[in-house]
């Protein structure tokens, strides 16, 4: 699918057809293809009017494509309407309305050769099958088409430079802050009155919260604060290590990271998701508008086949565990709850891989937060277009919350393998994000420095 890279695509199916040819409907709805040997695929002309492509199905010596509006045969390398074949229809009471099931027309009889479900959420006649309501919605709301910039909170010392950053926004489309309030390295940088930071000894004040709170408030500014919840040194520490991950080449607290060491408690530890939540409640009632959570995934750099999880109950999967944490913190929350992922865990559906499902995740959070920063992928993936990177990350990840949530991409705002570098590129991303269904985005440079993408927002160059 992509020249001189490796393909960036999942299958709903693949079916060789009479004729000779075979025939995949690629997910996400991104279309079906035809090849002549199976390595080399080009993209079938579909139907204008049947929206996007659910399933291929073999019936006797027909091929059946299922797309949203309508089934088609494949007869002599055309499409044809059936009027007799699988529709769509909702899943029998108990299953969820995202669940879909192909049925024969006349019958409702299900064939055996058919995937009992399509998990992917879709359209009916232009009508989406789920709706968002109460206060679900009302978060939602509130967190919608946020433009935002990350900003470090070491680079706020003295509060006039952080004062100077936020008046270099004015004039700009920015209409929201992302400010860490627990770091990389488990530092809670405020003066947080808890009980449970003074016993970790994790509280070193980098900045009066209360101030910039204010400051924010006055300019308009939706106030997000980010927490990096399980990697975190002050808490891998504490106890001796009761709550850090374990080696087991020598019982000890594992270290991970390649070229940075990287300290991770134990997601399965009841004191780490009583800690962090702790945290994200005081941060809330301080009068933050919106909980971020980053890191909140199982390690992945390192001698990972070492760690060992003493806190595990028999049978949890890690995407059970990181569910389970976010469900605690939506009950202790009620301001809207955004996390960070993997650009790599919202082009696929990863599973268990790092925990990071998002089909589980988006019950209890309101914002999705993937980092598509094209010059983290493939020199040759997808040409390593910022347009079509974040374009097609944004609907995949529309897809796999089944419009659930809000998608609210990382942009790239640093030069790193960036061609070319400048204005155009930042527009490139932006464009991408709302072509692709997201709802904002936010400007990540650890160096606080966006000269280039407060341009682009100003509408200053192309």
């Amino acid at each position: 699918m992509e020249p001189g890279a490796f393909t960036y695509e999942s299958l709903r199916g693949a079916i060789r057809h009479p004729d000779g040819l075979y025939y995949a409907a690629a997910a996400f709805g991104s279309g079906v293809y035809v090849s002549r040997s199976g390595c080399y695929w080009r993209r079938a002309v579909a139907p204008a009017d049947a929206g996007q492509p659910l399933a291929l199905l073999r019936d006797r010596e027909t091929v059946q494509a299922v797309f949203e509006k309508a089934t088609f045969a494949l007869r002599q390398r055309r499409w044809k309407r059936l009027t007799d074949g699988y529709l769509l229809a909702r899943g029998p009471a108990g299953v969820g309305i995202n669940c879909l099931i192909a049925v024969k027309r006349g019958t409702g009889q299900l064939p055996g050769t058919v995937p009992r479900f399509f998990p992917e959420p879709v359209s009916c006649s232009g009508r989406l099958f789920w709706r968002a309501g109460g206060v679900a919605a009302d978060r939602r709301r509130l967190a919608a088409d946020k433009r935002a910039v990350y900003f470090y909170t070491w680079l706020g010392r003295p509060f006039s430079r952080f004062r100077r950053f936020i008046d270099r926004l004015k004039g700009t489309g920015i209409n929201a802050v992302v400010i860490d309030m627990k770091d990389d390295y488990g530092n809670v940088v405020y003066d947080s009155k808890l009980d449970i930071v003074c016993r970790v000894r994790s509280r070193k004040v980098i900045i009066d919260v209360k101030q910039a709170l204010a400051l924010l408030k006055s300019r308009g500014l939706y106030s997000i604060a980010r927490l990096v919840v399980f990697k975190d040194a002050r808490l891998w520490g504490y106890r001796k290590g009761m709550y850090a991950i374990k080696d087991s080449r020598h019982g000890g607290p594992w270290v991970g990271g390649y070229t940075q060491k990287e300290y991770w408690v134990d997601a399965h530890a009841p004191f780490a998701w009583k800690y962090n939540i702790a945290i994200a409640a005081e941060l809330a009632a301080l009068g933050f508008d919106e909980i971020q959570f980053d890191y909140i995934r199982f390690p992945t750099d390192g001698p990972v086949y070492r760690c060992k999880y003493e806190w595990k109950k028999p049978g949890q999967t890690k995407s059970d565990v990181l569910t389970a944490f976010l469900k605690s913190a939506r009950a202790a929350l009620r301001v809207p709850i955004s996390v960070d992922i993997y650009g790599f865990n919202g082009w696929y559906r990863m599973g268990d891989k790092q925990g990071q499902d998002i089909r589980k995740l988006r019950d209890y959070v309101d914002v999705v937060c993937p980092m598509y920063y094209p010059s983290h992928f493939g020199r040759s993936f997808m040409r390593q277009d910022a347009y079509r990177i974040l374009k097609e990350g944004a609907r995949r990840n529309v897809w796999l919350s089944g419009n659930r949530v809000l998608v609210r991409p990382y942009l790239q705002a640093f030069p790193y393998l960036a061609r070319p570098w400048g204005i155009g590129y930042i527009n490139r991303q932006r464009r991408g994000v709302a072509d692709g269904g997201g709802s904002g985005y936010t400007y990540w440079n650890m160096r606080g420095n966006y000269r280039v993408a407060l341009r682009a927002e100003r509408g200053i160059g192309k």
